[in-house]
């Protein structure tokens, strides 16, 4: 979604990626270390969703352990090294360490030790579960913005699972979290269907334990 020829092919209603790459986590374990779980309150989760800066563009991503975020291959391309800013304004720098550009997802370890992380759940949510989106629609300076929604159903395009939500998100949101009313990570913002520009309600997240998967991280 922060990317136009990846917008291109979602409104043409979807591509094979033929040339995927990959770089695994190294059997890398996600482990809290000293950060605490995310609560359930919306207010609190702004501690834990972050607006990654590669190149010219922005996207969003989400703490996964005490120095991990998650994010789209999409928003961070073919950088090596990314700026990533919370939502409290301090910014730290982090790099690329494990990707699947085929399953869109990347991960990013930063310089830094953060105090909160999201619980992350790998069960595939039910039809009509109220869930949440979170991320930097448009622009930075609307970070952390949460809206609400619920699963509309459950897609497969070319092999490879996706929930659709009515939850409204933007250019911007991608790598954001998809979380349920317990703050629980179920998904990973990755595209919507626009047409002449406008959200049509119809928006696709990757399942974290795909994503965790395509990483070959535990």
């Amino acid at each position: 979604m922060a990317d136009n020829k990846f917008r291109d092919i979602v409104v043409r209603g979807g591509e094979s990626v033929k040339d995927t790459t990959f770089k695994t986590a190294d059997g890398i374990v996600v482990t809290p270390g000293k950060a605490t779980k995310m609560s359930a309150k919306p207010d609190e989760w702004k501690d834990g969703v972050v607006t990654v800066f590669a190149g010219r563009g922005h996207g969003s991503g989400f703490v996964i352990g005490e120095n991990l975020i998650i994010t789209n291959h999409h928003v961070v391309g073919e950088s090596k090294n990314v700026v990533v800013k919370f939502g409290a304004g301090f910014e730290v720098k982090g790099e690329v360490i494990a990707y699947n550009s085929g399953r869109d997802v990347a991960t990013v370890r930063l310089q830094a030790v953060l105090p909160k992380y999201f619980v992350l759940n790998r069960n595939v949510p039910s039809i009509g579960t109220e869930v949440f989106a979170v991320g930097s629609p448009l622009s930075d300076q609307f970070s952390s913005t949460v809206t609400r929604g619920i699963v509309s159903a459950h897609r497969e395009e070319h092999g490879k699972k996706l929930i659709q939500s009515d939850v409204n998100v933007r250019p911007g949101n991608s790598g954001g979290p998809l979380l349920d009313k317990d703050g629980t990570v179920i998904g990973i913002t990755v595209s919507g269907l626009q047409i002449n520009g406008a959200g049509q309600g119809i928006n696709f997240f990757i399942p974290i334990g795909d994503a965790l998967d395509a990483m070959s991280i535990k």
